[in-house]
């Protein structure tokens, strides 16, 4: 937010959706040594960029990133803000976001709850990380 369009990213690696991809940025980051992980406009050379592996990795990072700031911002923040001036707009957003982790904390200790009461872990154990079931996945 409020970045110069010129200055080069923070991170180790230039990862961005596809409206920052142009030649300059791209010229950028190879002139700094990062590594360009930013989506391509050309649906022709995203096919060809998601063939390399650390590419595909950081596209995956980013639309993780990209859901959770989704459920924040619908789920527990409201689009728009409801209160006026940046001092109260900061607080609701730091009340959204204790509410946010509450929510988290209380679902994993939910699962791992669960998972104690079927037998399935020791009580002194963490949960194993939930998987997700495409449709028509019909495994127990």
């Amino acid at each position: 937010v409020g970045a110069r369009p010129d200055a080069p990213p923070r991170m180790g690696s230039g990862e961005r959706e596809a409206g920052f991809d142009s030649a300059p940025n791209r010229a950028l980051l190879e002139k700094d040594g990062i590594y360009n992980a930013i989506c391509p406009k050309s649906p022709a050379e995203l096919k060809k960029r998601m063939k390399d592996s650390e590419f595909g990795e950081l596209q995956k990072r980013r639309s993780e990133t990209e859901a959770r700031i989704s459920i924040f911002k619908n789920g527990f923040l409201g689009s728009p803000l409801l209160s006026k001036g940046h001092e109260n707009q900061s607080r609701e957003v730091a009340w959204s976001v204790l509410v946010h982790n509450l929510w988290v904390i209380a679902r994993a200790a939910t699962r791992h709850r669960r998972g104690v009461s079927q037998g399935k872990l020791s009580a002194g154990r963490p949960a194993p990380q939930q998987t997700t079931r495409r449709s028509g996945d019909n495994k127990g």
